[in-house]
């Protein structure tokens, strides 16, 4: 307002000013046309150019005004329109905030193409259809958004992607979301819903090629990548144990980084799966390497559960560990399968005892009772499969005391807590 009004001053000043040097001139005009001529007095023909000029400038601004009126109008229905899908984006948020999925769907797409950005009417239009499990319609809008903004295709398919996998839709989100890592391969998120598509689809080799990329584009937490990678890593040795792929076994593990392959937990999965896979004598060889350069029980267990061709030869291997784990139960009940394997049936059922006696094993139970039975002590089998199946029941342990005859002498045993133990 105060600029409106030192403008109009500014020009009232400067009028003023024009009519009063234009009555100040003197002299005569004098016009000739042909024949004929005229003579004005130079003043007033100053003054009539200036209102001649005020004139045609009035006339010319009236007549654009009236022919601009159908444009004006369009401008003031648009802004009304504009204004009116404004509110109805508005109300239409609401609604879906509150729940009302079919009623944000009508108010979200009533008046959106007037709207500023009318990809989010769609955009929110097509989630409310979803949550109504309307999912062709929900494609349709996401379309419909697509086709007003190609430069919105990203954002509106990796929302079609999301909703597709919250849907079950596993299938069609892969073939969006490879379409929309074709186009943008360094969008973290779009690696992210790949990942979590794969892991869905149990495809863990895409899911291993896929986790250096993971890494480099952090686009999970550690923790999940981690997790993410255990589970591709488990996946794929099983798929490949389970269809006898030995060298392709060995192939996936060279391509984990070499601090992996040094864990005792991949080493473990690694050997687990040559195992699985028939490759026993591969995996004894890798569990003796990592054995002896970190100890790890669970990796001295699986020693003692793979068959062995010359288990005299890997019996010596894992007695030399007795002189630093003589009292380790797990080396103990390793060295009882082994022996069990080379059918020296008195030293098994010795280790087997000791180290039950050390810590209970419902597995070791059941072996140590069956190869009792195969020898004949039937009393001593019945005895521990007694105290195995209480074990398995309430968690609670006996000690063992084998007679190394089948005259037993029936007395009283003693329970005891399974924490107990290692003091007997």
């Amino acid at each position: 307002m105060i600029r409106y009004l030192v403008f109009t001053t500014l020009i009232a000043i400067i009028l003023t000013g024009l009519v009063y040097s234009i009555l100040q001139a003197t002299g005569v005009t004098v016009i000739t046309f042909n024949a004929w001529s005229i003579e004005i007095k130079t003043s007033l023909l100053l003054l009539v150019s200036v209102a001649s000029f005020l004139t045609f400038y009035v006339i010319l601004r009236v007549l654009i005004y009236f022919f601009s009126i159908r444009s004006r109008l369009q401008q003031m229905n648009k802004r009304r329109r504009r204004n009116k899908a404004g509110k109805e984006l508005i109300q239409g948020l609401l609604l879906f905030a509150e729940g009302h999925w079919k009623k944000a769907e009508k108010r979200l797409l009533n008046n959106a193409n007037y709207n500023e950005t009318p990809v989010t009417n769609y955009l929110m239009a097509a989630r409310a259809a979803h949550l109504q499990e309307a999912y062709e319609r929900r494609d349709e809008l996401l379309k419909q958004a697509i086709d007003l903004d190609n430069k919105a295709d990203i954002v509106v398919s990796v929302s079609q992607a999301e909703m597709q996998m919250d849907s079950q839709q596993v299938a069609q989100a892969q073939a969006t979301l490879l379409r929309l890592y074709d186009l943008s391969p360094n969008h973290p998120h779009i690696t992210k819903l790949l990942a979590k598509v794969y892991y869905k689809q149990k495809n863990w080799a895409a899911l291993f090629e896929l986790m250096p990329i993971l890494l480099k584009q952090k686009a999970l937490k550690e923790a999940d990548i981690k997790k993410l990678k255990i589970a591709a890593i488990k996946g794929l040795f099983d798929q490949y144990a389970n269809e006898g792929q030995i060298n392709k076994i060995q192939t996936a593990w060279k391509k984990l980084p070499s601090n992996v392959r040094k864990r005792s937990d991949a080493v473990l999965l690694y050997a687990e799966s040559l195992h699985s896979a028939g490759a026993g004598q591969l995996a004894s060889q890798i569990l003796v390497t990592k054995i002896n350069d970190s100890w790890d029980e669970r990796l001295v267990e699986l020693y003692g559960k793979l068959p062995h061709t010359d288990p005299v030869a890997e019996g010596d291997k894992a007695k030399q560990w007795l002189s630093s784990h003589s009292e380790n139960p797990t080396l103990l009940l390793t060295l009882a399968r082994l022996n069990a394997q080379k059918k020296l049936w008195g030293k098994a059922k010795s280790f087997y005892e000791n180290s039950l006696n050390m810590k209970p094993n419902t597995a070791a139970y059941l072996e140590l009772a069956q190869l009792l039975q195969q020898i004949g002590e039937i009393d001593n089998a019945n005895t521990c499969y007694r105290i195995g199946l209480q074990y398995c029941i309430d968690n609670k342990a006996e000690r063992l005391n084998l007679k190394s005859d089948n005259s037993l002498v029936k007395k009283p045993i003693q329970a005891i807590d399974e924490y107990d133990i290692y003091s007997v």
